[in-house]
């Protein structure tokens, strides 16, 4: 269904859809996603159900979806987001008038928003590359957020919370010490079903697949469940060629791949297909190639699926391994220099050095999060403090923005069959030990993945997945093409960086190239052409 864009005028209590005075028997429903096991037709699945058992109906529903719905007899509007929050639902409310849409982009083009850039969100991404629900990188204009639904009546604009990803831990930590066995058996069946969700065995489905053990396990399970799957591997022209290892994968599977080379020459046709696919500024460097493969498929898949969200799953990353290093506080203290070294903006110094190292000591301090890691605090194992952070926080908004906005853009549909309730419901209810052990991760997700694709698969190669040679194609590419978005006049006109101090960081980084300061020109590039898209 196409998105959604409505007009509430609060005083004169008049709302539009689409540019038309609603007028549906006085009870309006829309929903944009799927919702799971539902059979018949949805709107009225939905109506029905509010209906009959008001609008604690959705604390019921399975799947990833946004919905609004109106009832002009009491007059109410719900802005409802799925309880992990895979769908993206955005509302602007100032000055009496509330405007709400599925496309931040639309809301942004309304005649009655006001575009300003909101310099502390600012400060949140050029830290983290992406922007924290509830916010969006305009003042006055929110996500709802996961597992509620925003309420207005009489006059009153109120956030209700329908699930709590917290309090769902709480309940299920049960610190079960099952046997491995009976684990990999149903974790399997979790991941079937969850797979099974999405279509029949005559679906297409696409898997974007690494040399990884994430895709590579999804990729096996899709083969067993549906009779025609795609895979996609993309390969970097300086840096690393996975399809070697896909290949092999696939063919043990005995699926289809095809590789695709993303090559320097294109990175600027990339950015400007990026700068329309993203509402807001969002610089994970994986959505390289991420465009390049969507924007090359041909085959008619019903679905892409993706391995986003297993390693925060399953407690797999550098950062659940932090713990075992004696040296944590020299390696906290090199994170925070990553983006700090210079002060190249005006609202990112102290404030955002805070935020910075918050992200690995459960500071509360951090810019959009409002205190979920002080109950993440609580928690008494680390590994599990940082993998609660990830899900309340990271995984939604990193990985969700990625693929959603680029299957929304080529209209295709997609789905990351790990994030599923039961399945975090399961590895809620198991003790760490059974995904965290000897300072190593996914330890009951690897022995799941040897029962169906042999060991000797991933032992030979360490996957480099969709990390991009982000110092080569800074230096040849991304310093150039952002030094072209910053005159002396335009940044002094724009008023969000310091022009000095930012031209020395791009010296800087010419006369002694890094990783590091390559990071932070990145970010500033990306905010820059996306700016340049929204403020034409």
């Amino acid at each position: 269904m196409k998105d959604i864009l409505g007009n509430f005028n609060l005083n004169n209590k008049i709302i539009k859809v689409n540019n038309r005075k609603v007028n549906y028997n006085n009870l309006f429903v829309y929903i944009k996603g799927t919702i799971f096991n539902v059979n018949s037709n949805i709107e009225e699945y939905i109506r029905d159900s509010y209906i009959t058992k008001g609008i604690e109906f959705i604390k019921e529903l399975d799947g990833n979806f946004a919905i609004v719905i109106y009832d002009k007899d009491k007059d109410e509007l719900y802005l409802i987001k799925d309880k992990l929050g895979t769908t993206f639902l955005y509302y602007y409310y100032n000055d009496n008038e509330l405007i709400f849409s599925t496309s931040l982009r639309q809301i942004i083009n309304s005649k009655n928003f006001t575009k300003e850039i909101d310099k502390q969100v600012l400060s949140n991404f050029l830290g983290y590359t992406y922007i924290y629900e509830p916010y969006t990188i305009f003042k006055n204009t929110f996500k709802v957020k996961k597992g509620s639904y925003i309420k207005y009546s009489n006059n009153n604009l109120e956030e209700n919370i329908y699930f709590d990803l917290y309090k769902f831990f709480k309940e299920n930590n049960k610190k079960l010490n099952t046997d491995d066995d009976t684990l990999i058996e149903e974790f399997t069946n979790l991941f079937t079903n969850s797979l099974k969700k999405i279509g029949n065995k005559n679906s297409n489905i696409g898997v974007f697949l690494s040399s990884g053990t994430d895709s590579s396990l999804l990729t096996k399970l899709s083969k067993d469940l549906y009779n025609n799957v795609n895979t996609y591997t993309a390969n970097f022209e300086d840096g690393n060629k996975e399809s070697v290892y896909s290949k092999r994968i696939a063919k043990y599977i005995g699926v289809s791949n095809k590789s695709y080379e993303v090559k320097k020459k294109d990175l600027v046709g990339l950015m400007n297909i990026i700068r329309e696919v993203y509402d807001e500024p969002f610089a994970d460097p994986s959505i390289l190639p991420s465009t390049y493969l969507f924007s090359h498929i041909k085959d008619k898949n019903d679905f892409i699926i993706t391995g986003d969200s297993c390693d925060a799953m399953f407690a797999n990353s550098s950062m659940y391994n932090i713990y075992g290093i004696n040296h944590f506080k020299q390696i906290s203290k090199k994170l925070v220099n990553i983006r700090c070294k210079k002060r190249v903006y005006h609202n990112y110094s102290e404030y955002a050095q805070v935020n910075i190292l918050a992200r690995f000591n459960f500071s509360d301090k951090i810019v959009g999060v409002r205190g979920k890691c002080k109950k993440v605090k609580k928690v008494d194992s680390k590994v599990r403090n940082i993998i609660l952070f990830d899900l309340l926080n990271t995984v939604t908004e990193k990985f969700k923005v990625k693929t959603t906005s680029l299957a929304n853009y080529y209209g295709i549909k997609n789905y990351t069959p790990y994030f599923d309730i039961d399945i975090l419901k399961k590895t809620f209810e198991i003790n760490i030990n059974k995904m965290h052990r000897n300072n190593k991760g996914k330890y009951i997700f690897n022995k799941i993945l040897y029962n169906n694709i042999p060991e000797k698969y991933f032992s030979e190669y360490k996957k480099k997945g969709f990390g991009i040679p982000t110092n080569i194609w800074c230096k040849d590419v991304f310093v150039s093409e952002a030094r072209k978005l910053s005159t002396k006049e335009f940044i002094d006109k724009q008023g969000l960086f310091i022009y000095d101090e930012l031209i020395s960081l791009f010296n800087d980084f010419e006369q002694e190239p890094n990783y590091n300061k390559a990071l932070v020109i990145w970010n500033y590039y990306v905010f820059q052409n996306w700016y340049k898209g929204v403020f034409k």
